[in-house]
């Protein structure tokens, strides 16, 4: 048993894997050495290869955090609550962030009452779902076309159970589309200007750092965006990092 471990170890770390938990563990020395530039690099490492690693975006946040890049840490919280919709600890690091950005704000979600029930499950979830719903959907279409069978029921347990797929698979396909999309971004950088035109012609408006806004359309060079209280600006495409 012990071979096989050792065997499974080296293989694993051919593949790569090692190199992703060296990269961590690195990444967390460093940063109890407080050298955070380096941490930095150490957890970038590993989100790059292991996007969803809710530990390493979270201390990457941290990391960011610490040599008072508000901005770029609020992203890494708003990454890594995507994944964990429910950890508190990332909602008041925000508000954190936010107050040493000059902002005194309470989080709030981006998203509605049922995107939030919807992707708190999680794809993964909505997947096995709709698996053992395609069983009871099997059993339905099964009764129904089996003569002899007395089954009064069938005809809306057919209906019931196909209608039940068809939703849990579309979940499942949101969810992942939540995953892997980006629909909103944060101001990283102290200010970014707000464009009257594509001509890139100066509002004389500018965002602040760790401002939040939602993607509505994405051009070749500009950004359509939407703030908090519904106003629709126009950006430079690199003015915001997306999540």
């Amino acid at each position: 048993m012990r071979l096989i471990i050792v065997h499974t170890f080296l293989f694993l770390h051919f593949l790569g894997f090692g190199a992703e938990v060296n990269a961590f563990d690195r990444g967390l020395q460093e940063a109890n050495k407080k050298n955070y530039p380096a941490a930095i690099t150490a957890f970038e490492e590993v989100v790059k290869n292991e996007p969803n690693n809710i530990s390493a975006i979270h201390n990457l946040g941290n990391s960011y955090y610490a040599v008072k890049q508000y901005g770029k840490s609020i992203l890494l919280y708003e990454r890594a609550l995507k994944i964990a919709p429910d950890d508190a600890g990332l909602i008041k690091n925000i508000e954190a962030a936010n107050r040493k950005l000059g902002t005194e704000m309470v989080w709030t979600s981006p998203f509605g009452t049922l995107e939030t029930i919807l992707y708190r499950v999680g794809p993964n979830t909505w997947v096995i779902l709709s698996f053992f719903m395609s069983l009871v959907f099997a059993l339905s279409l099964f009764l129904f076309l089996k003569r002899g069978v007395k089954f009064t029921l069938r005809y809306p347990f057919l209906l019931l159970s196909f209608l039940l797929l068809g939703l849990f698979l579309a979940a499942a396909n949101e969810s992942y589309n939540y995953l892997v999309k980006h629909r909103f971004g944060i101001v990283t950088a102290k200010k970014v200007p707000v464009l009257l035109n594509e001509l890139g012609e100066l509002s004389g408006t500018d965002l602040k750092e760790g401002t939040r806004v939602e993607i509505i359309n994405q051009k070749k060079n500009h950004l359509e965006a939407k703030l908090a209280d519904g106003k629709k600006i126009l950006l430079q495409k690199d003015a915001v990092e997306l999540f």
